[in-house]
């Protein structure tokens, strides 16, 4: 087995486990998931991080020499340098090394770590899960509190930056995320909730919950639309938390003249995607 870690680092959680590269899947029993305080110190911040990883080091069958995460932008991605600054989140670590400073706090200096954007290691890691040729064109969504969009065409993996594209009277972001959802609410009830778990509960008002989603469903249908008018797209990915209502706007999409999947992995697509860029190098390694 090739076995490396991946790790999903979002503004609040990091998602991690232990990847079987010839075998592309995740090692039983080994996710784990823990909250992390993204408003903390640099220090705490990458003392969490650390933890998780050091404890899959520490299960691994095999000596762990490689990691692979997943991360949000803006980031210097190479050098593996964050760059958020305007955010909420990660304040603390404006122009952080990452790689170093995981190393440091592990005690591990001579670990090789990778780092991708998030949106792109989600649609890499359904691509490698589901075995699909890379000369197969995929367009990767990413729905939830803001808009991630990842593109693969020829082989090649781009961040789409989708989320300030120009749609309708804003942006595409505007449209196809949590806040459109509190904003649509409020303007047909006058009520707030907090997001699309607090809108799914909402059974006195099941038919307007649904006509919701029928509109959001249209939205992103005329998204994709315009994608794949850009480019010919034999695949199209959703993940994110609001790809976990796909039952209620996936009606909307069949007119669409491409294959839409729902993430098949769920949150653990970008734990396997950030693990996956190591495949051909440690085939290589071990020809």
């Amino acid at each position: 087995m090739n076995i490396v870690i991946g790790a999903d680092i979002g503004g609040s959680h990091i998602s991690a486990g232990l990847i079987d590269l010839s075998g592309r899947c995740l090692l039983n029993n080994s996710f784990l998931k823990r909250k992390v305080d993204a408003t903390a110190s640099k220090q705490e911040i990458i003392s969490s991080w650390a933890s998780v990883i050091l404890e899959l080091v520490d299960a691994a069958p095999e000596k762990i020499t490689h990691i692979g995460l997943a991360l949000p932008g803006p980031m210097d991605y190479e050098n593996g340098i964050i760059l958020i600054k305007d955010q909420k989140k990660f304040r603390s670590l404006y122009r952080v090394n990452v790689k170093d400073e995981l190393r440091g706090a592990m005690n591990k200096f001579g670990l090789t770590i990778h780092i991708e954007n998030d949106a792109l290691c989600f649609l890499k890691g359904e691509l490698f899960h589901k075995l699909i040729e890379q000369d197969q064109n995929a367009l990767g969504l990413t729905l939830g509190t803001g808009l991630g969009s990842t593109t693969c065409i020829n082989g090649e993996f781009t961040d789409a930056n989708l989320w300030c594209q120009p749609f309708r009277s804003g942006i595409m972001e505007d449209y196809l995320s949590t806040q459109w959802f509190i904003t649509k609410y409020h303007t047909m009830t006058g009520k707030y909730i907090r997001g699309v778990k607090e809108l799914l509960e909402q059974d006195q008002d099941a038919g307007l919950v649904a006509s919701i989603f029928e509109e959001f469903g249209d939205n992103l249908c005329n998204v994709i639309s315009l994608m794949c008018g850009r480019n010919k797209f034999d695949h199209i990915f959703l993940g994110g938390n609001i790809s976990n209502a796909f039952y209620l706007f996936s009606h909307r999409l069949t007119s669409l003249k491409v294959e839409v999947h729902r993430a098949s992995l769920g949150e653990k697509s970008a734990i396997l995607g950030a693990a996956a860029s190591f495949n051909s190098l440690l085939k290589s390694q071990s020809a």
